[in-house]
């Protein structure tokens, strides 16, 4: 009789054993089940922006926007207009390995002359390269007067150095471009330099404020064609603005310009532009434009 009471008491003290730790197996799974649930679950992607490639696309593109006010159009050295509106749009995409492409609008509308006022809008197109530090530009460019129901297209080469790397602050940077207008069979040739003075760094360490200023030389040789005379001009093109940093996202900017040209530009007046300017001689005039980018 003790054996089998002995027997008996081994058994329930297995079964309460086994009880135990199942009831222990269950809470811990419970504890787990509800560690996982309590963890906050990402929301499910709306678009693809939420997602890690489309940031990633998006993340490569660039696009700006500007008005501004000109007191006069000046383009290589010849007189187009006076009192004008330019707006401006920009759009780029970085390809990363140092490739990227843009593609953008200008615009010159004239509002000072009420007799002949002179209306020209630009499309470009482009692709870029960059490495170290130089960046290597092949675009083209299409000039259109709707007063004349006349269009011009230019092709672009161009190569630039950015010396901020090597110079700091006094980054004085070069550029060469060579143009060429299939219509006119005008050849181009400008030879620039830019610089961005951070004036207000140098002050007291803040970055709102700088000096954009660049200076242009350029010659251009056209063939003979019938109602266009061949020739060539040479003329030199200074700007000067001040830039403000509004925010991170619009910066307004106002200035100064000049340019002189030979006196043989006149013959490069177009005839069929009846326009009241001279076209050759040095002008003085000054410009104003808000801009909007990322």
């Amino acid at each position: 009789m003790k054996k089998i009471l002995f027997a008996m008491s081994i058994c329930a003290a297995a079964f309460a054993y086994a009880q135990d730790n199942g009831a222990a197996a269950n809470t811990g799974a419970s504890a787990t089940q509800q560690a996982v649930a309590a963890q906050p679950q990402e929301n499910p992607a709306e678009s693809l922006a939420d997602l890690d490639l489309g940031s990633k696309v998006l993340d490569r593109f660039s696009a700006a926007v500007s008005v501004g006010f000109e007191s006069e159009y000046v383009f290589r050295g010849i007189k187009n207009a006076g009192l004008s509106v330019t707006p401006q749009v920009d759009l780029g995409y970085d390809f990363g390995a140092g490739f990227a492409a843009y593609i953008g609008y200008w615009g010159n509308y004239e509002v000072a002359n009420n007799n002949d006022r002179f209306e020209e809008s630009d499309l470009y197109a482009g692709l870029t390269y960059t490495i170290k530090n130089i960046t290597f530009d092949v675009g083209v460019i299409n000039y259109i007067y709707p007063d004349n129901d006349d269009d011009e297209w230019e092709w672009k080469v161009a190569i630039s150095y950015d010396t901020t790397e090597l110079l700091g602050d006094f980054n004085v940077c070069p550029s060469i471009a060579y143009f060429y207008n299939n219509k006119l069979d005008a050849n181009t040739i400008e030879v620039g330099l830019s610089y961005s003075a951070p004036v207000m760094k140098w002050i007291n360490g803040d970055n709102w404020l700088s000096i954009d200023s660049s200076a242009v030389y350029g010659y251009v040789c056209r063939e003979g064609q019938v109602g266009r005379a061949a020739g060539d001009y040479s003329y030199f093109q200074i700007k000067s603005d001040a830039v403000v940093s509004i925010t991170s996202y619009c910066k307004w900017s106002i200035g100064i310009r000049y340019s002189l040209a030979s006196n043989n530009s006149k013959n490069f007046i177009d005839p069929a532009r009846l326009y009241p300017y001279d076209g050759c001689g040095s002008y003085v005039w000054f410009g104003s434009a808000i801009s909007f980018g990322f």
